[in-house]
C-alpha cells in the first residue's frame, strides 16, 4: 500500500473544525496521484502515451471525521485491473491505527486522441502492486433519480474548477452540490461521473432531499447529465 502522512490543517476544516467529505475525497485523490507519480506513471507519463485515467465512480464511507490538528495517514492500492478498467481502494487511519474512512473507486483508461477506452497493458501497470480489497459494502448499482428533484442556480465553469487534464476536477462537482446543502458530513458518499465538462460550460445542479439521504445531479447546457451523487446522512 502506498501511504503518506498529513496533519489536518485549518484550511481543510469546516465550521465543525473537522475535515468534511470533500476534504476526505481530496486526500484520496491526492494519494492516488502521488502513488502514480512516484512510479513514473503520473499525468505527464500517461499524456506522453495519449492516455488518461478517468474516474467513473466513487464510494466513500466515513466512520469518523478527523479533527483540526489531527495526524492522519492516507493510503491507497489497486486491487483489480480488467480490460479498460481499474479498481482502487483508499483509507485514512488515525494515530491509533484505526481506520476512520474508506473509499472504493472504478476508473477507466482512455486514449484521449482516439476518444475511446484503451486496454490496460503491462506497461501501464508497471510498478503497481495489487492487494486484497478492503472489507467494504460495495454499492455499484446506478443511483436512482427521484421524479421531484429540484433545480438550483446555474454555475459557470471557471479556471479554478479545472484539473491538469483541463476538465472539471472530480471534487469540484461534489463541492458544487455541497454549496447547496445544509450538511457536510454524510456517512456515505456515492458519485457517478458520466460526462467530462470544460471551461465556460454552464452547469445546473439538481437536488432531492429526505430524512435519510440527498440525491443530486449536475446537467450541462445541452441537458446531458455530467454527474450523479448520493449522500447518506
Amino acid at each position: 500500500m502506498f501511504t503518506f502522512d498529513s496533519i489536518v490543517r485549518y484550511s481543510e476544516v469546516d465550521h465543525r473544525e473537522k475535515l468534511n467529505i470533500l476534504g476526505v475525497l481530496n486526500y484520496f485523490q491526492d494519494c492516488s496521484t502521488l502513488q502514480s507519480e512516484s512510479l513514473g506513471a503520473g499525468v505527464k507519463a500517461l499524456h506522453d502515451k495519449n492516455l488518461v485515467w478517468v474516474i467513473s465512480t466513487w464510494q466513500i464511507d466515513v466512520l469518523r471525521y478527523p479533527e483540526l490538528g489531527e495526524k492522519i495517514t492516507i493510503g491507497t492500492f489497486p486491487y483489480k485491473f480488467k480490460g479498460f478498467f481499474g479498481m482502487r481502494n483508499f483509507l485514512i487511519k488515525d494515530q491509533k491505527g484505526d481506520t476512520v474512512a474508506m473509499g472504493d473507486t472504478l476508473w477507466t483508461l482512455l486514449d484521449y486522441k482516439e476518444g475511446k477506452p484503451a486496454r490496460v497493458t503491462e506497461d501501464v501497470l508497471k510498478g503497481f502492486v495489487m492487494e486484497e480489497p478492503l472489507p467494504m459494502e460495495k454499492t455499484r448499482g446506478k443511483i436512482m433519480i427521484p421524479d421531484d428533484i429540484r433545480a438550483c442556480d446555474p454555475i459557470k465553469v471557471r479556471q479554478h474548477h479545472l484539473d491538469a487534464n483541463m476538465h472539471v476536477n472530480n471534487g469540484k462537482y461534489v463541492e458544487m452540490i455541497m454549496d447547496e446543502l445544509g450538511f457536510t458530513d454524510p456517512k456515505r458518499l456515492r458519485v457517478e461521473y458520466r460526462k467530462q465538462e470544460r471551461l465556460d460550460e454552464i452547469l445546473t445542479p439538481y437536488i432531492y432531499e429526505d430524512e435519510e439521504k440527498t440525491v443530486a445531479m449536475i446537467k450541462d447546457s445541452s441537458g446531458e447529465t455530467s454527474t450523479v451523487m448520493e449522500f447518506t446522512k
